[in-house]
């Protein structure tokens, strides 16, 4: 089915799913085929799409859409406007995956607490051990360490 201008945006106003449908049909290859052109990719043309209608529909609800011109004309100037406001946005954003050695920086506060958590467990486990000797091996033992 066709529908003519008025009937768009009034389907827009009622938010008829026809009508949304109907535009995304219609306008689909239009701005598929400038995004592509302009150095997009499918993805960014399926979003474009989206955001085409979205701010079609946002215009309509506002008042801003004046049925002065096409409505052809209306949304390949919302398609071109909302990719090249994409494409700013994108050059002003580095886009560049950080090199590895970036993300491995090794903390070394993280080994030195874990080296002395496990220094501690190791003496008090000879703590332990030298407690059980008995008398005269225990004093012998911490004699000779005290002394050293």
């Amino acid at each position: 089915m066709k529908y003519n201008s008025q009937a768009i945006v009034s389907g827009l106003k009622t938010k008829d799913p026809k009508i949304l449908q109907y535009l995304y049909t219609k306008y689909s290859g239009t701005i598929v085929g400038h995004v592509r052109k302009n150095s997009g990719s499918d993805e960014d043309a399926q979003e474009m799409i989206q955001v085409t209608i979205l701010e079609l529909w946002i215009a309509v609800q506002e008042g801003r859409y004046q049925e002065q011109g096409k409505l052809d004309q209306y949304v390949y100037q919302l398609a071109v406007n909302s990719w090249k406001e994409e494409l700013r946005r994108r050059r002003n954003r580095p886009q560049q995956a950080l090199d590895d050695t970036y993300l491995q920086v090794e903390d070394s506060g993280d080994l030195d607490l874990a080296n002395a958590i496990v220094k501690d467990k190791y003496l008090q486990a000879i703590h332990q051990g030298i407690e059980q000797l008995g008398s005269p091996c225990n004093e012998i033992i911490q004699l000779y360490h005290l002394q050293k």
